[in-house]
């Protein structure tokens, strides 16, 4: 018995070690759509490569994507239109599904409107959406859960491509 708790943590930390590794490698292919469209409007968000990088491994991978993401949305505050957020909740609400319960799909409907505003050249908005709240949290878990949602609502769900296109209509610019 005194054996069997002596070898539990030496047989069980590699497997959490790879269990972690294989999480960080699916999240970071998942996040890479956002990533790109992101650092095509960003791109002097990108970090250099370091000396020794391709070493690093997947975590360092990942940590380095959540960062320019991140980072990216920061950049293209002054095009993050409130008329989007807005549009985004009533689309959600209009679907029966409750807005507050989806906060990632209105942030991917914003940010998807911040990266054509930018793509465009458009001015600042006037009235701009707040950053989203769950954003900056330093922790990397969470940020990348946060990250991962927003990013399958910016691909995946239609109101965020409806309510995007709120900031392409003249009338709202």
């Amino acid at each position: 018995m005194i054996a069997g708790g002596l070898l539990l943590p030496a047989l069980a930390w590699p497997l959490i070690q790879m269990r972690r590794r294989r999480w960080e490698i699916r999240s970071s292919r998942a996040l890479k759509p956002l990533w790109s469209e992101l650092t095509s409007v960003a791109s002097q968000i990108v970090l250099l490569p370091e000396v020794g990088a391709a070493d690093e491994g997947a975590d360092y991978e990942l940590h380095r994507r959540v960062v320019e993401i991140a980072d990216s949305i920061m950049e293209l505050r002054p095009h993050r239109c409130l008329g989007v957020a807005e549009e985004a909740r009533r689309l959600l609400a209009a679907e029966g599904r409750d807005p507050d319960a989806e906060p990632a799909v209105i942030e991917a409907a914003v940010v998807l409107g911040a990266v054509h505003a930018a793509r465009l050249g458009r001015p600042e908005e006037s009235e701009q959406a707040p950053t989203a709240p769950r954003t900056r949290s330093g922790d990397l878990l969470a940020e990348t859960e946060w990250l991962l949602a927003v990013a399958a609502a910016y691909t995946d769900d239609p109101i965020a491509a409806a309510a995007a296109l709120r900031q392409s209509d003249a009338d709202f610019v």
